[in-house]
């Protein structure tokens, strides 16, 4: 998101002012803004931050590059602005998070924030977040300063970008443009590179990003226009808006970005901004009415205010329905901005309030320090004397906990040999003769500590083969480059173990079938390409082939049927209930559970019956006899999360798996 302003208060004015450009940053924070209440039809809204990048690098080299060349630009000067521009508004923010988070967020989340304030102080956020929190995560919306990643960027930017074009002018005979070209040109292909092998890093990292700033920087650089034709540049500003437009309203999470596909926006914004000099368009009289500039104008703060008030909306009124939630989050965002706009940001940039520049930096270094105590705080104060929890809450914190009694030794790797006792064991360690293998993705991988148990009383050992996000499906091919799992290579692998080792009877295949069914574009590797959307043909062929491969090598198959998902993150969603002292039943029908899981059902019934195949239901002991889906056993969680089984959830199974490992 841009810190920077077209229209300053007076005594701070920039050469040129652009309206047309306000109104353009109206639409950006608009687009995130929406794309983040989850309005329709904005699901590529998250766009217009690379708008923002394009904006900065044309408005921040306009500032420079003419003093410049002029020797008139003062560092000072300019980091004096960047810093009476930016931190007033962040750091109220901050300020006001904290406090929240300090009065109401629970022991663990306070730790998170207090780290994540840290950085965000620092202006490194984006390497924090890179380290812990994907951007287009589900765990993404529990973190109130997640946006702050790219104020990070622009930050890095504003530090580096004055030295860059000195070096720029002294040593490369002021070919601004050439040089910005190359460097541009390198980021992208660094970023295209990066994205495939580490799409969090592709996203987050400062240096895949110069490119879109490069192309604002080097309009800036390049001679304005003296007089284009209107017919030509009406076109220009039709066909930006419209690019803009198609990635805002086509681009998804699924979408892999930013790579070649960020192409898109930001090439729309350059031509928005190219097509509005020397004379106005259509686009541009449209960008330039009271409205969008009026938004443009407080888009900074409304950037600022926006997410955490949607993270802490969202976990402070659990029992709200979602459309009231968002209705008060845009009103209070608006409140914010306004307010802040006015009686924050204008006070300190304008000559009213009369700050020499020692005292600016001086406020500056403070307001950083003052941050960095409450992230340490935060970090430290573990338990606060207004947070005192119950019997219940307790529990409800044990079962978000419990994910760390499931993670295995030898999780997320290659099973290297099945022979090898000190690898992967599950059941009785005293068994010599390995029976069966557990494969499959995360869920198998959380199941692993009861399946081992289970096997130990029957006097039964295995191996664990699971693999985060992969499905145990042979030939799977993924469509989106953006998915960082190899699971065609790992698949192989581990069937090629199950084939070699004779003694192996059992193939337990265990994922959460529906995702790789519906909201995943995956194929076989015969034809390369989804035969409707979601793979669901593929996931069939897929699917049967598996099951008939591994029983050609005379090998039994059980299949663990979808486990009911929850559909909210069950402890964060309990824990702000009883907070709040508020009462509702968490929980899900059977008939919500099958119609989720319709497809993979189909494909269940079409293998039941099949000889050496056994389906196993776990609806069939997590749902009672109403028809209703449990999740707790006397104020204990069956779930860690909105689909994954604490180790009281995986107990549940056992009279699921004990027929695996009572069948002689």
């Amino acid at each position: 998101m841009s810190a920077n302003n077209t229209r300053l208060a007076p005594g701070i004015q920039d050469p040129v002012y652009r309206p047309d450009i306000d109104g353009l940053r109206a639409i950006a924070v608009l687009a995130v803004i929406f794309y983040h209440a989850e309005i329709f039809p904005f699901s590529g809204g998250f766009i217009g931050v690379d708008v923002f990048f394009v904006i900065s690098g044309f408005l921040i080299t306009g500032i420079i590059l003419p003093k410049l060349k002029t020797n008139q630009f003062s560092m000072a000067y300019f980091y004096e602005r960047r810093v009476r521009r930016i931190f007033p508004a962040l750091f109220t923010m901050l300020f006001v998070c904290a406090v929240f988070v300090f009065w109401f967020a629970l022991p663990d989340d306070r730790i998170a924030f207090g780290e994540s304030i840290i950085a965000t102080a620092l202006f490194i956020s984006n390497h924090y977040f890179l380290a812990n929190a994907g951007y287009f995560s589900d765990s993404a919306e529990n973190v109130p300063l997640l946006h702050t990643w790219s104020l990070a960027v622009e930050e890095q930017f504003y530090i580096l970008f004055p030295f860059y074009l000195l070096c720029v002018k002294r040593f490369f005979h002021a070919r601004y443009a050439l040089c910005t070209a190359i460097l541009s040109v390198a980021s992208f292909g660094t970023g295209i590179w990066l994205i495939r092998i580490n799409p969090d890093a592709g996203f987050y990292l400062a240096s895949v990003r110069i490119w879109e700033i490069g192309i604002g920087a080097i309009l800036a650089m390049i001679p304005r226009q003296v007089e284009t034709e209107r017919g030509m540049r009406n076109l220009m500003g039709i066909i930006g808006a419209g690019l803009i437009i198609f990635a805002t309203t086509t681009f998804s999470t699924e979408t892999v970005f930013p790579g070649v596909n960020a192409l898109i926006p930001c090439l729309g914004t350059g031509l928005i901004i190219w097509s509005g000099m020397g004379a106005a368009n259509i686009v541009s009289r449209i960008l330039q009415s009271r409205l969008l500039v009026g938004i443009g104008l407080i888009s900074y703060p409304l950037y600022l205010w926006h997410w955490p008030l949607l993270v802490f909306a969202k976990n402070s009124m659990p029992a709200v329905t979602d459309w009231l939630q968002v209705i008060i989050v845009l009103v209070a965002t608006l409140g914010l901005s306004i307010f802040s706009y006015y009686y924050v940001e204008r006070p300190v940039r304008g000559p009213g309030l009369l700050l020499r520049r020692r005292s600016v930096f001086l406020g500056a270094g403070l307001l950083i320090c003052i941050s960095l105590a409450a992230g340490f705080s935060a970090i430290v104060l573990r338990d606060l004397p207004w947070q005192q929890y119950d019997t219940q809450t307790l529990n409800i914190l044990a079962a978000d906990k419990d994910r760390e009694a499931n993670d295995w030794p030898c999780w997320d790797q290659s099973i290297f040999d099945l022979n090898d006792k000190n690898y992967c064991v599950l059941g009785d360690p005293d068994i010599k003769d390995l029976s069966f293998v557990l494969w499959g993705d995360s869920h198998a991988g959380t199941l692993a500590k009861a399946v081992s148990g289970f096997a130990a009383s029957n006097h039964r050992a295995g191996r664990l083969a699971a693999k985060n996000g992969c499905p145990p499906l042979l030939g799977i091919v993924w469509l989106e480059e953006s998915v960082p799992v190899k699971c065609r290579n790992f698949n192989d692998f581990v069937f090629e173990r199950i084939v070699k080792h004779p003694l192996v009877t059992d193939v337990v295949l265990v994922a959460r079938w529906a995702i790789y069914t519906g909201t995943m574009d995956i194929a076989d590797t015969q034809s390369k390409e989804a035969s409707e959307p979601g793979g669901q043909k593929a996931f069939a062929r897929l699917f049967q082939k598996t099951i008939e491969a591994i029983r050609s090598h005379g090998k039994r198959v059980w299949i663990l049927a979808p486990i009911p998902e929850v559909g909210v993150h069950l402890p964060n969603t309990l824990l702000r209930l009883q907070i709040l002292e508020k009462k509702q039943t968490i929980g899900l029908t059977k008939d919500v559970h099958f119609d989720r899981q319709q497809v993979i059902y189909q494909q269940l019934d079409k293998v039941t019956g099949l000889s050496g195949v056994t389906v196993l239901y776990p609806h069939h002991v997590l749902c009672d006899p109403y028809d209703r889906c449990q999740v707790m056993r006397n104020g204990e969680l069956y779930y860690f999360d909105q689909h994954h089984l604490t180790w009281l959830g995986a107990d549940q199974l056992s009279p699921l798996f004990n027929q695996i490992f009572q069948t002689p």
